[in-house]
């Protein structure tokens, strides 16, 4: 199913309306809850450059209003922070069973 998701995102950044880039931007928000592993292993996870590259098209969509790009900053920046809390709640968890 991850390949699927993978072969639609490129096709999103050529979305035109506004309604159509906050669902893939909604659908970045997912991918992160369901597979955090390319934003914590960015450069040898085979996904990350795919998300990259829509995000990044995104944020620098001349037709995108500056609300929607604070919404998607504010987006990744919660996404990398439940990635960290994530893994250190791991971490803790690992030792406290050790």
């Amino acid at each position: 199913m991850e390949n699927a998701i993978l072969r639609v995102l490129p096709r999103l950044t050529d979305a035109t309306s506004l309604e159509s880039k906050m669902s893939s931007l909604t659908m970045l928000m997912k991918l992160t809850v369901v597979d955090s592993s390319f934003l914590s292993q960015p450069r040898s996870h085979p996904s990350f450059d795919v998300v990259w590259s829509l995000y990044t098209g995104l944020l620098t969509d001349r037709s995108t209003t500056l609300a929607f790009k604070v919404c998607s900053v504010i987006s990744v920046k919660i996404s990398f922070i439940l990635v960290r809390l994530k893994s250190t709640l791991d971490d803790q968890l690992a030792s406290s069973l050790l």
